[in-house]
C-alpha cells in the first residue's frame, strides 16, 4: 500500500488520517502513533473496528471497498483467509476483524462487512 495524503488530527499524538492505495482501491485509514510519510509503502496488516454483522456473498461477487460519503465507515466485500483470527483480504492487504468468523464461514468465501473505521 502507498500513502497518498495525510491529515493530522493531532500533530503532538501523532494522530492522523491517511489515504492509502492499493493501486485498485483508495481508502481511509486511521493511524496511532503515525510514524508515516506521503508517498511511503507499507505492507502491514490493517484492523477494523465495529464490523458488526457480517455475511456470504456470491463467490462471483467481486472484491471492492467503498468508503461513505462522510468518509465515517465504509462497505467492504472481501475473501476470507482465516476465519478462526477473522482476517480477510481485499486485493493485496490483509485486515482483521474485531472477532472470529462463524463456523459455517470458510477460507476462500467472499463476505461483506461494515467497519466503522479502519487502524493502521
Amino acid at each position: 500500500m502507498k500513502i497518498l495524503n495525510l491529515e493530522w488530527l493531532s500533530i503532538e499524538a501523532r494522530e492522523a488520517i491517511l489515504d492509502v492505495s492499493t493501486n485498485t482501491y483508495v481508502f481511509k485509514v486511521f493511524c496511532h502513533p503515525c510514524l508515516y510519510e506521503i508517498g511511503e509503502e507499507f505492507n502491514e496488516l490493517l484492523y477494523c473496528e465495529g464490523s458488526g454483522e457480517i455475511y456470504t456473498v456470491a463467490p462471483e461477487e467481486t472484491e471492492t471497498i467503498e468508503m461513505n460519503k462522510n468518509d465515517e465507515g465504509c462497505k467492504i466485500v472481501a475473501t476470507v483467509q482465516d476465519p478462526l483470527k477473522g482476517i480477510v483480504q481485499l486485493d493485496s492487504v490483509q485486515m482483521q476483524l474485531p472477532f472470529s468468523l462463524d463456523k459455517d464461514i470458510k477460507v476462500g468465501d467472499k463476505v461483506i462487512f461494515y467497519p466503522s473505521r479502519i487502524y493502521l
